[in-house]
């Protein structure tokens, strides 16, 4: 549906695929109809730390098991 690689994990219970626009995206996502589908998009080396950073942000010393290490995601 117009990806410039598609692959499939080592198990194949995930296929993926890069698209050069957001047409071609749209395409490929109308095309598995009621499947589940995430799109998602690659992040700078900056943008993944700055994402994390304040991720941890709400991990305070005073809310944080000392025992815990990564600390569990709050949405769990």
């Amino acid at each position: 549906a117009g990806a410039i690689v598609a692959a499939m994990t080592g198990s194949g219970s995930s296929i993926f695929g890069i698209f050069k626009d957001r047409s071609g995206l749209e395409r490929a996502k109308q095309s598995f109809g009621n499947e589940r589908v995430f799109l998602v998009s690659f992040l700078s080396g900056m943008q993944y730390r700055s994402a994390w950073n304040r991720a941890l942000k709400s991990y305070t010393p005073e809310t944080i098991k000392h025992d815990i290490w990564p600390p569990r995601s709050a949405h769990v």
